[in-house]
């Protein structure tokens, strides 16, 4: 990640920690260069600044406009900050107003609503990064983006495999890719057989489950995965993305198998290789027709929620439409 000229503030937003990590470790280390964080890096959690009785809030902005000592900017880390910034809001945004020329703040937040004073504040004088899990459809995309970066070729099959084996769990595709690009040694391309050969399925439990409850039109199964899942504001978006990616899926498959392509190799040409027999038994049991009527769901069902409808009866109703 590369960054513009050092900012006062900085917004990671979403939920997947391994992402927030990542993007912190590379701010912090491009605005102190060499220097030693333990003289110009702090971290401190949200709560534990407002229950400081002597203005905690003051004080962590204070320490952010202390000129640097023998570093060339100081950097205050601000974790589990979504209490902080609600409580913080006016003196945030007068802290814009004249931001110190030594000093970044690093903001930690689950959600970033983009309908405050804050947030257009911090898109003008910061940078705010979204560090949610990605999107499934761009993952082989961005594992063969990792893969070229260590002078490796993954190859396209590779990059599905391992993203349907593994899911949008950053770290876990990372931990993953790393092993391939060890066991293969002196060979430059990382193939469907080595991901086979060693990555071990951790989607079809956790990530997918979702989408491979309603593969197999289980409708109680999908209710309740989905009352797991959304646990946070903002969840449904990223669950009705994973709805978009299935559908768009048997919609292809559907349209191959009618050009004459045979069924398992449309499987294939779509990257649907795990749960391929549930799969074709989707295939079976829902039509053209009915995945096109499944696409209407779901885009009436995001625009209803855009639109204030309760997020969780509109899910629900959703997932039963696309399992009956």
């Amino acid at each position: 990640m590369s960054l513009p000229e050092p900012r006062p503030i900085y917004v990671l937003h979403g939920s997947d920690a391994f992402v927030k990590q990542t993007c912190r470790q590379e701010i912090v280390s491009q605005l102190i260069g060499q220097a030693d964080p333990q003289l110009c890096v702090s971290t401190l959690d949200g709560q534990e600044i407002l229950d400081d009785q002597d203005d905690g809030i003051a004080k962590a902005l204070d320490e952010v406009r202390t000129l640097p000592f023998l570093a060339p900017r100081r950097v205050m880390v601000i974790r589990d900050a979504d209490s902080f910034v609600s409580a913080a809001r006016e003196t945030l945004e007068k802290f814009l107003d004249k931001p110190p020329s030594g000093g970044s703040l690093v903001l930690e937040v689950l959600s970033w609503p983009s309908n405050t004073k804050l947030y257009k504040k911090v898109a003008s004088a910061g940078v705010a990064i979204n560090c949610d899990s990605p999107d499934p459809a761009k993952l082989p995309a961005m594992l063969k983006q990792w893969a070229a970066k260590e002078g490796k070729k993954l190859s396209a099959d590779a990059a599905d495999l391992l993203a349907g084996m593994v899911g949008p769990d950053v770290a876990s595709l990372k931990n993953e890719l790393e092993k391939l690009i060890d066991f293969s040694a002196g060979r430059q391309e990382l193939t469907a057989k080595d991901v086979q050969a060693l990555v071990t399925s951790t989607a079809a439990a956790k990530d997918f489950a979702l989408t491979n409850a309603l593969t197999r039109q289980n409708a109680a199964e999908a209710l309740k995965i989905l009352q797991q899942e959304m646990t946070a504001r903002g969840e449904e978006f990223r669950l009705i993305g994973q709805l978009r990616w299935h559908l768009q899926k048997v919609l292809r498959a559907h349209e191959m198998i009618a050009r004459g392509v045979q069924a398992r190799q449309a499987l294939r040409d779509c990257r649907i290789f795990y749960g391929a027999d549930d799969f074709l038994a989707l295939l079976r049991r829902r039509n053209m027709q009915s995945v096109q009527n499944d696409f209407r769901r779901l885009l009436r069902c995001d625009m209803a929620m855009k639109s204030g409808t309760d997020p969780r009866a509109a899910m629900q109703d959703l997932v039963i439409a696309l399992c009956s």
